[in-house]
């Protein structure tokens, strides 16, 4: 991780991920806030870290957003030197199988997925490497990713 500047060279983009300490919030009403000058400030205090991701990302806020990134994805899907996004998005857009699902598959998938879930905090938690995007976050997201794919048909 590293330290935040509100001016200098690399000039960064925010993409839409962070973890906040609830203690910055203390002090706010419990209403909408503009977080861009909260930004500012906790930059300028120097309360705010980052880290760089060079990886695939798509900022996927409106269903517009959504139907670009799908053709992105098909047209990539077209040409057998570029599947990294393909994969990478696979695994965020994989249809559930709502024809095949029967009542009997719930419980064992939701034990399986919960079973895999605790074994990956387990690996995060006995990891000796310096917590960063890839020791922690990647692995304990791509398992929440995996969870919430195949609950949506239970409806949680």
């Amino acid at each position: 991780m590293g330290r935040l500047a509100l001016d200098g060279d690399p000039c960064l983009t925010y993409a839409n991920i962070g973890v906040y300490d609830t203690a910055l919030f203390a002090n706010f009403p419990r209403t909408k806030l503009k977080l861009l000058p909260l930004f500012r400030d906790w930059i300028g205090r120097g309360l705010a870290s980052g880290e760089r991701y060079d990886g695939p990302w798509a900022n996927v806020g409106t269903p517009d957003d959504l139907a670009s990134l799908d053709a992105a994805i098909r047209q990539r899907a077209q040409s057998p030197d570029d599947r990294t996004m393909t994969l990478t998005a696979a695994r965020f857009f994989r249809p559930s199988r709502f024809d095949v699902i029967r009542a009997a598959h719930v419980a064992p998938a939701i034990d399986t997925l919960i079973a895999d879930a605790r074994a990956t905090v387990e690996r995060v938690a006995a990891d000796p490497r310096p917590a960063t995007w890839n020791t922690v976050v990647e692995p304990l997201t791509e398992t929440l990713d995996r969870i919430d794919a195949r609950g949506a048909p239970c409806g949680t």
